[in-house]
């Protein structure tokens, strides 16, 4: 196989089992690392009263990521594009380069962030 683009996850294990396997393993990795850091600090207490607001900086985490991956993209005037509920629909070639750029940019950007 020559061509990555022949892969069609979707399409091989469906939409349910990938966001399962993605959950489980998000599960499958938080477990270790919370008891790692109760490990390593023992005196922080876990309090829910910042619930709302941990809500809402997931919500826009999520967001922003969406509009990191597009952000590369829609500075290429050349392309056509149509936006539609964050999803990008191209009728033209997406350069390599540019796609690349695409897919590291919410992590170039977003980690550091939180990181601080």
């Amino acid at each position: 196989m020559s061509c990555w683009k022949t892969i069609n996850l979707l399409k091989d294990y469906g939409g349910m089992r990938i966001a399962l396997t993605a959950v489980s393993l998000m599960i499958l990795f938080f477990i270790p690392e919370y008891l790692a850091m109760q490990l390593i600090h023992p005196q922080t207490v876990q309090r829910g009263d910042h619930a709302l607001l941990f809500a809402g900086v997931l919500a826009l985490a999520i967001i922003a990521h969406k509009i990191l991956h597009i952000f590369p993209i829609v500075g290429k005037k050349k392309l056509e594009k149509k936006i539609y509920w964050l999803k990008m629909r191209t009728w033209r070639e997406i350069p390599k380069n540019t796609m690349l750029v695409s897919l590291l940019c919410p992590f170039l950007v977003i980690t550091p962030v939180l990181f601080y």
